[in-house]
């Protein structure tokens, strides 16, 4: 972790230096699955209350750190090394999948990820993928859900030997890395036919990240009060519960 740490930050450093200086503006057309986002400038947006629905908040995740709502009506799956939390909308259907994750932050000379240094960020993110001449369906591009500012990008991964589209949302707070990571099957004679198949999943992922919140934040808003929050019994999981997919690579 602390090698893959120090490369962030060279790469942040790098990113810092070639954007000073210019206005960091997008140029780059919505694709179809983002075409319905409200845009402020070069800035997409989406309110709360214009995403599908959400359940009752977990009980603090990340050591305590962060809350996490999944989508209503979806279940949640076994946990992994690899996330904090995952729901899929039935126990018998792997996909759509929607992962959180949790980490130090990769840039942590830049702090929180803000409006005002998004670009930043997201020409970080999209640096490793240039190294490797890697084409990015979505590359890195800010968007606002909720109030919270995230970097979205889209890429085409590979779990075992399905072939898949990952859209991935990310914010920092408070030195940690929140991703929301929404997968989706594709149809594998044609994966860059991937719009369709993301679009009907996406604003659930966006949903889970509108409302993902800081337990500081959290515990400010009376509707997010953990008291109404009960424990998880896990000989509640049903006998034949959902295998959990290995990691993703890129395809």
């Amino acid at each position: 972790m602390a090698v893959r740490r120090g490369f962030w930050c060279i790469m942040a450093l790098g990113a810092i230096a070639a954007l000073a200086g210019c206005g960091g503006t997008t140029t780059d057309k919505a694709s179809p699955a983002t075409a319905a986002d409200a845009t402020q400038g070069d800035i997409r947006r989406r309110s709360a209350d214009d995403l599908p629905a959400v359940s009752e908040y977990l009980p603090p995740l990340d050591d305590g750190k962060v809350e996490v709502a999944g989508p209503e009506g979806w279940i949640q799956l076994p946990n992994t090394s690899n996330h904090l939390v995952a729901f899929a909308p039935a126990k018998d259907k792997a996909y759509p999948r929607i992962n959180v994750t949790a980490a130090d932050s990769p840039l942590p000379v830049l702090g929180d990820l803000t409006e005002e240094n998004l670009d930043q960020f997201a020409t970080v993110f999209d640096e490793p993928y240039k190294k490797k001449q890697s084409v990015l369906p979505e590359p890195a591009r800010p968007i606002v859900l909720g109030g919270t500012p995230y970097i979205r990008q889209v890429r085409r991964v590979l779990i075992g030997k399905k072939k898949l589209v990952l859209q991935w949302l990310a914010t920092v707070r408070s030195g940690r890395m929140y991703t929301v990571e929404l997968f989706c099957e594709v149809d594998p004679a044609n994966p860059e036919e991937y719009a369709k198949a993301l679009k009907e999943a996406r604003d659930h992922a966006y949903a889970v990240a509108a409302h993902l919140a800081p337990v500081a934040a959290a515990s400010e808003s009376p509707a997010n009060t953990t008291e109404a929050v009960p424990p998880v019994e896990k000989s509640a999981e049903p006998a034949d519960k959902p295998a959990v997919p290995p990691p993703a690579r890129p395809e």
